[in-house]
């Protein structure tokens, strides 16, 4: 890794990162971590795609801890298809509060999960995104 933040952000990082390829179905092959920037390669099991990608981080404020618990309750909840989550913004908040959620951090984590994108990178241009929306 070439990056200067803590150890347990980058772990942090790297496991919400995790999370959120899940969603797409998409395990990391290979990431690189610099001061705001996180490169790499995503694949799916059983295929020989692969996808590079590159995100500019804009916001470090965020809690990656708990955008991985987000992102792993909407895929083990069967909420997600493709980019899309399935069921209102309003429905998805109010099952993260009957979960024992804080409101302000579901909401906090909801925005920010829907507020950018990682873009794919096809022979070296930034072609599409993942990103997710309701």
């Amino acid at each position: 890794m070439a990056w200067g933040g803590g150890l347990l952000m980058e772990k942090s990082l790297i496991q919400f990162l995790k999370s959120f390829f899940n969603l797409f179905r998409a395990e990391i092959d290979k990431i690189t971590i610099y001061s705001n920037e996180v490169i790499g390669t995503v694949g799916w099991p059983e295929e020989d795609d692969k996808q590079d990608f590159y995100w500019k981080i804009e916001n470090w404020n965020i809690d990656f801890s708990k955008l991985s618990l987000l992102c792993n309750f909407i895929s083990n909840k069967n909420l997600i298809n493709g980019d899309h989550i399935t069921i209102s913004y309003e429905a998805l908040l109010s099952r993260l509060i009957d979960a024992r959620w804080d409101s302000k951090d579901a909401k906090q984590s909801l925005d920010y999960l829907c507020s950018f994108e990682i873009k794919m990178i096809d022979d070296g241009e930034k072609t599409d995104s993942f990103y997710i929306h309701f």
